[in-house]
């Protein structure tokens, strides 16, 4: 009994060990696919043959581009490319090249929660960069119509004289 339980408890962790290669390998040929096609895209896109892409190269090639389109669509859509573009833009100068796409696939499949909190680190950045933009542009309107008013109030008559 015991020699039938050592065998079915091996042939056990030999079919459970081939799962997990094949499992495995079919990532990993997932991952390759995936890198090919955002290299594809990437190559597709750069009309300048720069070796990197801006997002409006990637947005001119989206539009005009059914080969593009159809990159894009499988990769998730637009938005998704271009959020992932975001995250991927390593020294944030705007572009993507191909060394920083394949960087941040490979980091982002490693550790998708590290990149989604920097990504949104960058955009809480812009927002609050954005906000002051907002507060400075509402204070200057502020001042500007509290000046009007001073201003109006003094031409009223008996009261610019007082």
């Amino acid at each position: 009994v015991n020699l039938v339980t050592a065998i079915i408890v091996e042939t056990s962790m030999a079919s459970a060990r081939s799962d997990r290669e094949i499992e495995a390998q079919e990532k990993a040929a997932e991952h390759n696919s995936l890198i090919s096609q955002l290299e594809l895209l990437i190559v597709s896109a750069d009309r300048d043959f720069s070796g990197e892409i801006s997002k409006q190269e990637l947005f001119e090639a989206y539009k005009k581009s059914p080969q593009v389109r159809d990159l894009v669509d499988q990769l998730g859509g637009l938005r998704q490319i271009l959020d992932l573009f975001d995250i991927f833009d390593d020294d944030g100068n705007g572009n993507l090249t191909l060394k920083e796409m394949r960087r941040g696939y490979l980091g982002w499949q490693e550790d998708a929660t590290r990149c989604m909190v920097l990504h949104l680190i960058k955009h809480f950045h812009i927002f609050e960069n954005d906000a002051w933009n907002t507060m400075r542009t509402i204070g200057v309107l502020t001042e500007q119509r509290l000046e009007a008013v001073r201003a109006a109030v003094a031409e009223l008559p008996g009261e610019g004289a007082g």
